[in-house]
């Protein structure tokens, strides 16, 4: 055996001895605890409704790759961006769950949950390898702090950020197997492992990009000497990190980006180095927490007065963590996590509407509780009678955030809960009035629903999501002036929205305008194809003018997108009907019948499809089906099917 691989099976066999997964059955017991307590306090998100208002439309009700799992939207997960994004493995999971459960909100919630958990117990294994010996209470804590805190409802709660809790179980993986790599005596398996699991993250949601930063800063922590090798490692992630980081900013930068020069470049700089700064204070003191945190506003062409402040605090503070390295690995480490696994989202670049995100909490809390951890164990091991003041403030903190937590679910419980906590925070908040009206007219509560969308046109008149909206209610009352004044302000400020074209086509239709209606619904196609809506009321605009053959193409269109809704089969049923296709149209009305079976209409448009064709003792019990539920149906029809 030659010295080189001897050393490496002398080093594999003291990190053996030096780590033990389970030390005792402290640990199995703690973090059996850590994880029950944990499953309590979330039990009631499992209740909690979508919240379509806020992504979990883009994600699930208005997303149709997720409704049908076949070889070519599987091909779409992997070749095309997704709800701005690219992330195929996470609309993988989603279409999975969809296909289980469709749209029943109980099951996503169970699904994120449970990767909640495992990525609880992958947060104990990191922090009690990475530490090394005698490392429970330092595992546990950590654990328990990821688990519990309040700033991480958001990656849980929410159904859309199902990318959060996915990718960071891949991220942990990835870097479990290289801690264990580089304690083992650099097997290949595990640096393929932790290969292997990058890229799965990388595929589950963009922001892992950064690991490959990270494996220097564990060589750092782990005392490996500086080679060529470490180097060539690291060199070997960067493809995947670059090919994702591209796909991303080409994406982002044409659906999520303001322009750069809403700021200055200094200005960029002092909202960094303030987000850096807020998400550390809401580390420890977590409150003010809300879904949106918008951005400052300019008085007289400056940020207030912390925005300001903030750089020169952070590089303060960078010079007393480097200051600290002269004692200890610890801060540098636990810093440099955070900073790495949170630079991207640090707003230096606008991304979103928002300052700072709950959600991007998620991995890089693991930093600035790792010091924490590791040297209150240490405390511990020095000094037993720490003991009981450790313990009883480290429960004391957990259940504080435990009951946050608790507080905040129950804030994610639907779309009113969550925009009302929003406006209580940030009364000037147009997105959130935006939101809160959507829903309100999602529940047939027009009265506030329009309430909300005005106060949005006081607080921004340029805001055009909301003239589409209002346009909307509008359009429910029969005011068609009023909605077509809305919508042509919509687009007046977003020529591009594909919701608006498609709204004003249908108040096109319905003034029989229709050659307008068709530049607008060909307009709609061109920006967006995959926009179900288009075809669906394309096709009752030419059901109407008696085109079937042209309905029955859209209505085609519309099922390939979505192929559970009834009303559209329905609608395929009476375009084949009036086209004489009468076996045809009893497969769709079967179909539309199958999927809902509580419309008694479905029922007696297929008696007349049976009708037709001669066969009067099926036409007969649908049509007396149909008037068992409550329609009425001719009784002459009804009288000659007896004869």
């Amino acid at each position: 055996m030659s010295k080189r691989k001897e050393q490496r099976k002398q080093k594999a066999a003291a990190s053996l001895t030096q780590f033990s997964f389970f030390e005792d059955r402290t640990a199995l017991i703690g973090i059996a605890a850590v994880l029950l307590f944990t499953l309590l306090v979330y039990l009631p998100s499992i209740n909690n409704e979508l919240i379509n208002t806020w992504d979990d439309g883009l994600y699930l009700t208005e997303n149709p790759y997720v409704k049908k799992l076949n070889a070519e939207n599987l091909k779409i997960y992997f070749t095309q961006p997704i709800a701005s994004n690219y992330h195929p493995l996470t609309i993988l999971s989603l279409a999975i769950d969809y296909q289980i459960t469709e749209l029943k909100p109980q099951w996503y919630h169970v699904v994120n949950l449970l990767w909640h958990l495992l990525n609880t117990f992958l947060v104990f294994h990191f922090v009690q390898l990475l530490a090394g010996k005698k490392t429970v209470f330092a595992g546990l804590l950590s654990a328990a702090v990821f688990a519990l805190h309040p700033m991480h409802v958001e990656s849980v709660a929410w159904i859309s950020e199902r990318k959060d809790v996915l990718y960071t179980f891949f991220f942990l993986l990835s870097l479990i197997s290289y801690v264990r790599y580089i304690d083992n005596g650099l097997p290949t398996k595990w640096f393929i492992g932790s290969f292997v699991f990058f890229g799965l993250s990388a595929l589950s949601k963009p922001s892992a990009v950064v690991l490959p930063v990270l494996l220097p800063l564990i060589d750092y922590y782990k005392g490996r000497p500086f080679s060529s090798r470490l180097v060539i490692e690291k060199l070997l992630f960067l493809p995947i990190s670059i090919a994702v980081g591209l796909a991303t900013v080409n994406i982002q930068s044409k659906d999520a980006m303001p322009e750069f020069a809403r700021y200055t470049f200094w200005q960029h700089a002092q909202l960094a180095s303030y987000s850096f700064w807020a998400y550390i204070v809401k580390f420890f003191a977590p409150f003010g927490l809300s879904a949106l945190h918008p951005y400052p506003a300019l008085t007289k062409g400056s940020l207030p007065l912390p925005f300001q402040v903030a750089p020169f605090a952070v590089t303060a503070f960078a010079g007393l963590v480097f200051w600290s390295m002269r004692k200890t690995k610890l801060l540098l480490f636990g810093i440099g996590f955070y900073l790495i696994n949170i630079a991207l989202v640090l707003q230096f670049v606008e991304v979103g509407r928002a300052i700072i995100s709950e959600r991007y909490t998620y991995i890089p809390y693991i930093g600035l509780i790792f010091p924490i951890a590791v040297y209150l164990n240490g405390l511990l091991q020095q000094r037993a009678n720490l003991k009981t003041p450790v313990y009883v403030a480290s429960a004391a903190v957990l259940l504080f955030f435990s009951a946050l937590t608790y507080q905040r679910i129950g804030v994610w419980k639907n779309s009113e809960t969550l925009w009302t906590d929003v406006i209580q925070k940030y009364p000037r908040s147009d997105v959130a009035y935006d939101n809160r009206g959507v829903y309100y007219r999602s529940i047939k509560q027009n009265d506030k629903a329009m309430q909300d969308y005005n106060k949005v046109i006081e607080i921004n008149p340029m805001y055009p999501l909301t003239y589409n909206n209002r346009g909307n209610i509008y359009f429910d009352q029969m005011k068609d002036d009023l909605a077509l004044a809305d919508y042509n302000k919509a687009l007046e400020l977003d020529p591009d929205n594909v919701k608006a074209l498609t709204n004003r086509a249908i108040i096109f239709v319905r003034a029989k305008r229709y050659n307008e209606a068709l530049r607008d619904f060909a307009a709609a196609e061109k920006l967006e194809p995959n926009f179900e809506r288009i075809y669906f009321n394309r096709g009752i605009h030419y059901d109407l003018l008696n085109q079937n053959d042209l309905a029955l193409k859209d209505f085609d269109r519309y099922l390939k997108l979505d192929p559970k809704h009834d009303g559209i089969w329905n609608s395929h049923g009476v375009s084949n009907q009036k086209l004489g296709n009468y076996q045809d149209s009893i497969a769709d009305f079967t179909k539309a019948i199958s999927i809902n079976g509580a419309v008694p209409q479905y029922y007696l448009n297929r008696s007349y499809s049976y009708n037709a064709l001669g066969n009067k003792t099926n036409a007969l019990a649908d049509a007396r089906k149909a008037q068992q539920m409550g329609l009425s149906v001719p009784p002459d029809y009804l009288q000659s099917l007896q004869n």
